[in-house]
């Protein structure tokens, strides 16, 4: 669940806005780590947090505990009306906008997109009114598919015989300037760390299995950022990055495999879906939580007496 709420459309999106204030590939480099490094010091204290309160509702629950119940009723209520809805709907339009790449016939729509987005949440919200173990293994499939779509994709490009060259700066005024620039979309990609907070109730032998999923997730998304950014680099050099709005497509046409694109739109739409599917069940915990400690209606607390799932929460 980390990664996969974790290793988003960002990735492949914010990598070129990164690169355009800085002034080496290094520094880069090195600000990729240390965005993952701020994640992880906040992967580290949600675990915490978790540990303390297996409870579902992540974040609403910290708040709760620590700071009362208005507080976290506005936390839970901007959920509902901006955050969590807001998340999906951005995340389905683009899952729509690269399904488009493989259904020829909704290309010729103006409106195709739309209807494609709303088909995906209520499908995706039907999938996650099963049995948690039925969403967990699709969420679970999809982040295979998308780990090792990565990793091979790194590969491929770190393994090109045309190496671009990795020039290193002093750093200066401006260089640190650019440097803290480029943090801002690099934390906006690690963004996601504390998803499983939200379902610390559904999860067994919470105590040991939280800090180590919190802890593993963010690490292995650390190594796909700079695995991936460094075949970026070593393909295409910091110039040709900076700026681009969808620097994997840009490295392909540069490495002349230009019929690699539709794997790489392939590799985005799966990205996409994942943490899609994720902020469906994570907002949906929150509605939870909320019912079941009386903060507001108390029917969304309720779970299916079969599914075991919190039904009325995920449909609203």
């Amino acid at each position: 669940m980390v990664v996969g709420v974790m290793v988003g459309s960002g990735i492949f999106l914010l990598p070129g806005y990164a690169a355009a204030s800085v002034s080496s590939g290094w520094i880069l480099l090195v600000a990729w780590l240390l965005g993952g490094v701020m994640a992880l010091f906040g992967a580290l204290s949600t675990a915490e947090l978790a540990t303390r309160y297996p409870h579902t509702g992540g974040d609403f629950i910290y708040l709760l505990r620590v700071f009362g119940r208005l507080p976290a009723f506005l936390y839970g209520w901007m959920c509902l009306t901006i955050t969590g809805s807001g998340s999906v709907a951005i995340l389905a339009l683009f899952s729509a906008k690269y399904s488009v790449h493989f259904l020829p016939f909704f290309q010729q729509s103006s409106r195709a997109e739309v209807f494609i987005a709303i088909i995906i949440v209520i499908l995706l919200t039907s999938l996650h009114c099963l049995r948690v173990t039925v969403g967990a293994r699709f969420q679970s499939l999809l982040s295979v598919v998308k780990v090792g779509g990565i990793i091979v994709f790194a590969g491929y490009l770190l393994g090109s015989d045309t190496p671009a060259e990795l020039v290193m700066v002093s750093f200066s005024g401006e260089s640190w300037k650019g440097f803290s620039k480029a943090l801002i979309p690099i934390y906006f990609a690690y963004s996601g760390w504390n998803s499983v907070g939200y379902l610390a109730g559904e999860v067994a032998k919470p105590g040991k299995t939280l800090p180590m999923a919190f802890i593993a997730g963010t690490s292995i998304t650390i190594a796909l950022y700079m695995l991936l950014n460094s075949g970026f680099l070593h393909v295409l050099g910091l110039k040709p990055m900076q700026g681009d709005a969808l620097v994997p497509v840009t490295v392909l046409e540069m490495l002349g495999n230009s019929k690699a694109i539709i794997l790489v739109n392939f590799l985005i739409l799966v990205s996409v879906l994942s943490s899609l599917s994720i902020i469906i069940q994570t907002s949906a915990r929150i509605l939870q939580s909320m019912g079941e400690n009386g903060v507001f209606f108390r029917r969304l607390g309720e779970v299916h007496p079969f599914s075991k799932t919190p039904v009325i929460a995920l449909v609203l």
